[in-house]
């Protein structure tokens, strides 16, 4: 309540120079900027043995402006990147006549994932893929917790396959986030691959696959040391 608001900052500030009022608050759907000042009205509450004070507020109405800087900040990009796991040693285990298929069974799956949220992938390499999609799909992606980890592990009966993610969406320019989110792919295959990670406001967040297979967690691992 901006009267609360109000009567607590004069009872800290008492007789301090400043009496000056600046809070933001919202009345129903709106946003407004209250801005005002205060000054004791010279009469004094016997009663409650304290001054009073009368106030002049201006409600000026910031509901536009706050959709705008939203809309702004939620049109932003966020990049990521998938990594295949392995492939070369995975492909390796599968049978030869087989491969073009499951090759193209983990593209589609990845495809399909990505195509959920309103952004664009790349296939930068055989291995890897570039993922751009506006930052107002990333709590959507935090919620959904990167089914797509577990989606391709299915993809082959005999081979688990596995997958890295590094979302970024620290930085001024997209290649500024390509950079933060390749950082934060040496951080997924550092601990042992098979999981995602998302990279905001200078933290990591971290969200895993089901893998248990502790000879294939050291294989990337290594790969990436190397």
């Amino acid at each position: 309540d901006i009267l609360e608001k109000i009567n607590k900052k004069i009872e800290e500030q008492g007789n301090e120079v400043d009496k000056n009022i600046e809070e933001h608050i919202t009345i129903g759907s709106n946003d407004y900027k209250v801005l005002g000042e205060f000054v004791k009205s010279g009469t004094r509450d016997r009663k409650k043995q304290s001054d009073k004070y009368m106030m002049i507020l201006y409600f000026i109405d910031e509901t536009e402006e706050n959709k705008l800087k939203r809309e702004y900040e939620n049109s932003k990009n966020c990049v990521g990147i998938i990594m295949i796991d392995n492939y070369e040693e995975t492909l390796l285990q599968i049978e030869t006549e087989e491969r073009p298929q499951v090759i193209a069974e983990i593209e589609k799956s990845i495809y399909e994932w990505a195509n959920r949220i309103d952004g664009v992938i790349i296939k930068a390499d055989r291995d890897r893929f570039i993922y751009v999609f506006e930052h107002r799909y990333l709590e959507t992606i935090k919620e959904e917790k990167f089914s797509i980890l577990d989606t391709i592990k299915d993809v082959h009966s005999k081979v688990q396959l596995t997958l890295s993610i590094a979302i970024s969406d620290e930085g001024e320019s997209d290649k500024e986030k390509y950079k933060s989110a390749q950082a934060a792919m040496d951080v997924v295959l550092g601990r042992g691959g098979d999981q995602a990670t998302i990279r905001e406001d200078g933290k990591y967040q971290f969200f895993g696959g089901r893998t248990t297979e502790v000879e294939k967690r050291t294989k990337v691992k290594a790969r990436i040391v190397a």
